[in-house]
């Protein structure tokens, strides 16, 4: 059984550097379409209560406007998701529309709910840190001899109804996938 919890939490590749990579990662994803048909919606999940989650979630807004904001063909926009229970994160998905979960460091909450909504809805999940993948998120980037290298959580990703191509399945560290 996959863990849904999540140990520590540290974000080994700079937030500017994930949102970068992380959007060229998203667009090799065939199935990935705005929601909306207008705008592609990222949003990004914190704890109030939590200062780490917090700082990292101010830093992913305010570099996601500093990023190019085109993804797939769509303009992309980051919204804060903050979430203080379970409850509170399918209320977010459904008032705001969401395309992407970008999970920030999140302590003392079981990812459950989050791997729940996102496969349900066909809402793609990206970790902030490489650690959360084993509650069942799907992407993440760790740091392999100096460089960034993209981590593909493969049965999370079919899960949520991804269609990635084999080219970035040769790019990246499959893992969860038995064979």
């Amino acid at each position: 059984m996959v863990p849904r919890g999540t140990a520590a939490q540290d974000i080994v590749v700079p937030v500017q550097s994930q949102l970068k990579i992380l959007q060229k990662v998203l667009e090799f994803d065939r199935a990935l379409e705005a929601r909306s048909g207008e705008t592609l919606t990222i949003g990004v999940v914190y704890q109030p209560g939590n200062r780490s989650s917090i700082a990292a979630a101010n830093e992913v807004v305010t570099a996601g406007r500093e990023v190019e904001t085109q993804l797939a063909g769509y303009p992309v926009k980051y919204v804060r998701v903050p979430v203080t229970s379970s409850g509170s994160v399918s209320q977010a998905v459904d008032v705001t529309r969401l395309d992407v979960l970008y999970v920030m460091p999140l302590r003392a909450f079981s990812l459950e709910k989050i791997v729940e909504i996102s496969r349900e809805a066909s809402i793609r999940t990206i970790a902030v840190s490489p650690e959360q993948l084993a509650g069942g998120l799907t992407l993440a980037l760790d740091m392999k001899d100096g460089r960034p290298k993209i981590v593909l959580n493969l049965p999370a990703a079919r899960a949520e109804g991804a269609d990635f191509s084999s080219q970035l399945l040769r790019l990246a560290q499959v893992v969860g996938d038995d064979g």
